[in-house]
């Protein structure tokens, strides 16, 4: 969305859309568009400069004063690290896997989840790192001599 900088020449209230005010919305420079709001007031009048951005409905988007040099970043506050990412899964994956099957036998106790579950998770790093001995197994296929068919 390209910015402008203009003067507002009208404001017309509309009805409503949703739950949101409509407001018909002409600029000095020729632009019209709607402006949606949540509240009756506009908060911008006759005779204001404003910035702001038309998408490609005829939406009219004003931006506060003071934003309109600051680029958009998202927050990555709470944003999780990465780096310990397929670790957290595989332990996840391990330890429901180990629950499920621990929780059909009678005579599993809590630690036995923890003990299966720590050492699928062991011989998945290892698998995963390339030092497990473990090889993929071959079942041959025996052929059909009788077709049933």
């Amino acid at each position: 969305m390209e910015l402008k900088k203009s003067v507002v020449k009208s404001v017309l209230k509309k009805d409503m859309f949703n739950e949101l005010y409509k407001f018909e919305v002409s600029m000095e420079d020729g632009t019209t568009g709607m402006m949606y709001k949540k509240s009756e007031n506009p908060f911008i009048k006759i005779g204001d400069e404003v910035v702001f951005g038309v998408n490609a409905k005829g939406t009219i988007k004003i931006i506060p004063k003071g934003s309109e040099n600051k680029p958009f970043t998202p927050n990555t506050a709470f944003k999780p690290k990465d780096e310990n990412r397929d670790d957290i899964i595989m332990i996840q994956t391990m330890l429901k896997s180990s629950a499920e099957y621990h929780g059909r036998r009678q005579a599993s106790k809590p630690s036995d989840v923890m003990d299966t579950a720590q050492i699928w998770y062991e011989f998945c790093k290892s698998v995963v790192s390339g030092k497990s001995e473990v090889k993929p197994v071959v079942i041959e296929k025996t052929p059909v001599t009788n077709n049933p068919f």
